[in-house]
């Protein structure tokens, strides 16, 4: 066998083929038989890897002080990356955090409805929106979901205002007029199982007693 002969390997920090001219009439990493890197640059990321994750990572995460969270009390370290904003134990913990932060905001906004009333309006309508939507989908086409969205038709806030301020914010079948005591909610004028669609055009407000009536 020669004594000098090339080989083909592969970059163990970037994955890239490279060649390399082994000598073997020299010793040790002169020879290259044991080169593992394409360049001097890949050499030194992976130096500065190996320290990182071996050497400073440790000492920082050491450092970082141990928090409770405030959902479920339990105390954990938090991520390396966050460590300084992270609240929360987890994605769970938070998500019921904001569940609660969201539910004591409707309180508010519920037990104010007289003197900040637009605010309950808004409150109402973007949870009608929501709901409209959701609705129109799960209920009669839950196995065609993502199928049929574009044929069902979808609503914006934009859209529910038009059509109340259309009504004169009036319910379109008593003409009782939206209130702190009275909520105009989404009625479909041609019910979507009847293959109506869910546009701007097929949507009229009914109060709570209208609706209710309707559906039984």
């Amino acid at each position: 066998m020669n004594k000098i002969y090339t080989i083909v390997k592969k970059c163990e920090y970037c994955g890239k083929e490279f060649s390399v001219i082994v000598d073997k009439t020299k010793k040790g990493w002169k020879s290259k038989e044991n080169q593992k890197y394409c360049s001097n640059n890949c050499a030194n990321k992976a130096s500065a890897k190996r320290v990182w994750a071996t050497k400073i990572r440790p000492k920082i995460i050491e450092s970082i002080p141990e928090k409770q969270c405030p959902v479920c009390g339990k105390w954990f370290k938090p991520n390396i990356r966050n460590h300084t904003k992270q609240i929360y134990c987890s994605k769970e913990c938070a998500r019921k955090a904001l569940t609660k932060r969201q539910l004591e905001k409707r309180k508010i906004v519920k037990a104010n409805k007289n003197k900040d009333f637009q605010s309950f309006i808004r409150m109402n309508e973007l949870r009608q929106v929501y709901n409209n939507n959701r609705d129109a989908l799960v209920r009669h086409f839950y196995k065609e979901l993502l199928q049929r969205q574009d044929e069902v038709g979808k609503i914006s806030v934009e859209d529910w205002r038009e059509v109340k301020k259309k009504y004169n914010y009036r319910c379109a079948i008593c003409g009782v007029k939206e209130g702190p005591n009275v909520i105009l909610t989404i009625d479909h004028i041609i019910p979507i199982s009847k293959g109506g669609k869910n546009i701007k055009e097929n949507i009229r407000p009914v109060c709570k007693k209208c609706h209710l009536h309707q559906e039984v």
